[in-house]
């Protein structure tokens, strides 16, 4: 969601997220959902990064379709109730579907998403929540070139509009 600063009005950013395709997502492998349960937060905050401009957002979409599903029991709730199972994505060494993250870019004034000419990023136990710091380094998203640019691996990821 994008909400404007000047008159508080919200908007959807996308709209075809789903549970195993989500926008900003960490993946379920990295076994996160236990540690919040246990703090009480629902989720972590998606991860993002604007341009300067505050036009776009690079963000990631994570694809865990595919990705075996596992099962834990928390015998003791810390409310003191039944015990309660909790599923979620979990690929285990040799699994042939693991977690990717694909790069996009979302023009907030289009109501668009771009989505990068590269192929998506493995996320076997990298969590993405901590983008812009990557293991390519810091992106530098430039609005006019619609280039990501990561200088410290020396790479660049394309964004074109006609690529959806």
């Amino acid at each position: 969601m994008a909400r404007s600063t000047a008159d508080g009005r919200t908007w959807p950013l996308t709209a075809d997220g789903a549970p195993a395709r989500q926008y900003g997502a960490g993946p379920e492998s990295t076994g996160n959902a236990t540690l919040l349960r246990k703090v009480g937060l629902p989720h972590l905050p998606p991860a993002a990064a604007w341009s300067p401009d505050s036009t776009k957002v690079l963000a990631h979409r994570t694809d865990e379709r595919g990705v075996r599903q596992t099962h834990l029991v928390e015998a003791r709730p810390a409310d003191g109730g039944e015990p309660r199972l909790h599923t979620q994505r979990y690929a285990r060494p040799g699994d042939e579907h693991l977690s990717q993250a694909e790069l996009v870019v979302l023009d907030v004034a289009m109501g668009s998403v771009v989505r990068a000419q590269a192929a998506p990023l493995a996320m076997p136990q990298a969590d993405l929540s901590r983008l812009p710091q990557t293991s390519l380094g810091r992106p530098r998203a430039f609005a006019a070139s619609r280039t990501i640019r990561f200088p410290a691996a020396g790479s660049q990821i394309l964004c074109s509009a006609g690529s959806r």
